[in-house]
């Protein structure tokens, strides 16, 4: 689940810009337990955003499987290889639901270092950033991530961010509180023993042809609202909490 938090907010600072971007994201995830890196390194990913104006577009490769977002105006699409459905969620929905799927996020804290360290070229800035997630069901826990942003990379304008779509979120509040886009980030969960980074690999500013923002004519067989592609991420949700649950059992027990 921390991987999908870190991915997610540093995908909001990359999105909506006025401009053509592209930004090419790599996920990695290792563990000091050598059966449980085997098992993360099967599931580091790649992503690709595209942003232009109104129009933002990510493409999440995994082994096994790709995951397509794509936003037009007031509709956010969502399709996976993995499922002949796909969501549109129009903004009028979510003025009564959102996507947020009651993990909670709360006592953020930020702190601003005086480190640099150039990134694809770029002068990126290091921040600390302290909060607390607790998930329905299970214990509150502490976590720390370490931040590296530019100011030289403009931030984001939130209206056409598909964050919208998912509920206030203080820890993407405070990502953008930075005053740029976030291009590394890197943490280790002490309950699972698993550190993650997240680091952009390359931006773009070539111009982005209209139809990249398509869904594929055989992409999608049906289409779910909001109400359905909730409980199909649930679903989702309660697997992953199982396999997390496993890595933490064999985090304290040592492996197999």
């Amino acid at each position: 689940m921390k991987t999908y938090i870190a991915l997610a907010i540093l995908i909001t600072t990359l999105s909506s810009f006025s401009q053509s971007l592209t930004f090419t994201t790599e996920t990695s995830t290792s563990s000091e337990n050598e059966m449980i890196n085997k098992v993360l390194q099967q599931s580091n990913s790649k992503l690709i955003t595209y942003t232009k104006g109104e129009h933002y577009l990510s493409v999440m490769v995994m082994p096994g499987y790709t995951m397509t977002q794509l936003q037009k105006h007031d509709t956010l699409y969502i399709a996976s290889s993995k499922e002949k459905d796909c969501a549109r969620i129009s903004r009028a929905e979510t003025l009564q639901d959102s996507l947020d799927q009651g993990l909670n996020i709360s006592d953020v804290i930020v702190q601003k270092l005086d480190l640099t360290s150039k990134i694809l070229g770029y002068t990126c800035k290091k921040a600390i950033i302290q909060y607390k997630t607790n998930q329905k069901g299970a214990m509150s826990t502490s976590e720390e991530m370490s931040v590296w942003y530019t100011e030289e990379i403009q931030s984001w304008d939130s209206k056409q961010s598909a964050i919208q779509y998912m509920g206030h979120n203080p820890l993407e509040a405070a990502m953008r509180s930075l005053g740029g886009a976030v291009l590394k980030t890197e943490s280790y969960s002490k309950s699972t023993g698993i550190s993650t980074r997240v680091y952009v690999t390359g931006i773009s500013t070539s111009e982005i042809p209209e139809e990249v923002f398509q869904l594929g004519p055989k992409q999608c067989k049906k289409f779910l609202n909001l109400k359905e592609y909730k409980a199909l991420v649930k679903k989702r949700n309660q697997q992953a909490a199982a396999q997390g649950q496993m890595m933490r059992s064999m985090n304290m027990n040592g492996g197999w």
